[in-house]
């Protein structure tokens, strides 16, 4: 009984996985570039080609990758986006709550040069979630100025690398 039950759960967490996917996409499709590339030899493992397949039949415009732009469609794609779940970083109100004062400081105006006022301030009040890329960048700028400890964000989440 109770493997069956496992097995339950299983295909009850993936089938909500599916639909939590497929609500994402569709919602995603109206506003995000996507490809229509049939012939890609990435279109399986491409967000941009999944997401395309969401993209209702009664949208009059769509922001599609040019087919003809050299490099589409072929193993070295410029646009390709993995279709895998990345751990992203939410907040950093409580980031500098370790460090010096004049580390702070210079550490944050470093930050706002690098990602710009109003998205710092997004990433640091948690309503923009903070890329395996971008968290490098922070601990390469935290290094410069001389932190040499822990970088304690908010929060994580698992979420594509849009």
């Amino acid at each position: 009984m109770k493997n069956t039950n496992v097995k339950k759960n299983t295909n009850s967490s993936r089938t909500a996985k599916f639909a939590y996917n497929e609500k994402v996409f569709r919602e995603k499709a109206k506003h995000y570039l996507v490809c229509m590339v049939d012939t890609c030899p990435l279109r399986d493992r491409c967000l941009r080609h999944i997401v395309g397949r969401y993209v209702e039949g009664d949208s009059h415009i769509v922001s599609s990758v040019n087919p003809h732009y050299p490099g589409v469609g072929e193993e070295s794609c410029e646009f390709f986006r993995p279709n895998e779940y990345v751990m992203k970083k939410r907040g950093m109100v409580n980031f500098y709550h370790d460090m010096p004062g004049h580390m702070e400081y210079s550490i944050r105006r470093h930050l706002i040069r690098i990602f710009g006022r109003y998205k710092y301030f997004e990433m640091r009040k948690g309503t923009r979630l903070i890329t395996p890329n971008e968290q490098q960048q922070i601990a390469e700028v935290c290094h410069l100025h001389g932190w040499t400890g822990d970088l304690h964000y908010d929060g994580e989440q698992e979420d594509w690398l849009w």
